[in-house]
């Protein structure tokens, strides 16, 4: 009778998880899909007819050039967020004393203690024509009137983005150089491996996809951040929730489910990538050498 009863619950314990991805995971997106394919009524409800107005509105040119400037974008930040965290992760997990490295990491959890505006906000008292920046050099006489690209431009939605964006890509590469094995730095001391080979020939093949984590994280933050395009990129901006917004108040609902529908499908898609990539002959060649070496 035990046995019986230790089965079905041991049963449950394996479906448990697995529902619960479908009920968080699967059933909103195919609910999603579902709407993305609906067609929005005048009286402000959704009607059981198959159309792809959505789509069709969310492919309009001046629609496409907005997500390609805002793609574009994030492309930039989390190529740049990448390229700083890879020797931060590095120095923090493996060159800096423990109090150094407490301190490193704590320097890395502010921006979490801030909104967006607040950082957002920040950056204008640092980039603004009477800001910190333009202040300084004025007083140095370095120039002579304020420096009007630091402000309202593309250069401080990237730079405001990368800030906030930052952590996102730092801390998964500092749990991966964290848990790879001392005896692996032991062995690269005692063969006198200097550090960036060993950061770049041991330690970042055998941390793929904590890097691609880190890159798509900060990608996905960049992508979908409002506050740094609404308050540092002047009468150009483009973020996502502008355009949402813009959809909502045209009363193009549907429209609002497709380019969800499509951002979840990219992502589904990189990711896919990402782990055939990772199960390559070439990439698990070189995730080998390098636990050889």
């Amino acid at each position: 009778m035990s046995s019986n009863h230790d089965g079905y619950f041991g049963r449950w314990a394996y479906l448990t998880p697995g529902l619960f991805l479908v009920l968080v995971g699967a059933l909103p997106f195919f609910l999603l899909v579902l709407k993305s394919f609906s067609t929005f009524t005048d009286a402000g409800t959704f009607a059981a007819v198959w159309s792809f107005e959505g789509y069709k509105d969310i492919l309009q040119p001046h629609r496409l050039s907005i997500l390609w400037r805002i793609a574009r974008r994030a492309l930039i930040v989390s190529t740049l967020d990448l390229s700083m965290a890879v020797p931060a992760a590095y120095l923090l997990a493996r060159s800096v004393k423990p109090f150094l490295r407490a301190f490193g990491l704590f320097c890395f959890t502010v921006p979490f203690l801030a909104s967006d505006v607040s950082r957002a906000f920040s950056w204008t008292l640092i980039l603004g024509q009477n800001g910190l920046i333009n202040n300084c050099l004025l007083k140095l006489h370095v120039l002579d009137q304020p420096l009007h690209f630091l402000m309202f431009s593309e250069f401080s939605v990237i730079l405001a983005l990368v800030s906030a964006s930052l952590p996102f890509a730092v801390f998964p590469l500092f749990i991966r150089f964290s848990t790879i094995p001392s005896n692996v730095w032991l062995a690269c001391d005692d063969l006198g491996i200097s550090r960036p080979r060993e950061l770049f020939s041991i330690a970042m093949p055998l941390s793929l996809g904590a890097a691609f984590l880190s890159w798509l994280a900060s990608a996905v933050v960049a992508f979908g951040s409002a506050a740094e395009a609404e308050m540092l990129g002047g009468v150009r901006r483009a973020d996502i929730v502008r355009m949402i917004s813009d959809l909502e108040a045209a009363r193009k609902l549907p429209a609002v489910f497709a380019l969800s529908t499509i951002f979840v499908c990219i992502l589904m898609l990189i990711v896919w990538w990402a782990v055939r990539m990772s199960r390559s002959p070439r990439v698990a060649g070189l995730i080998s050498g390098a636990r050889h070496d």
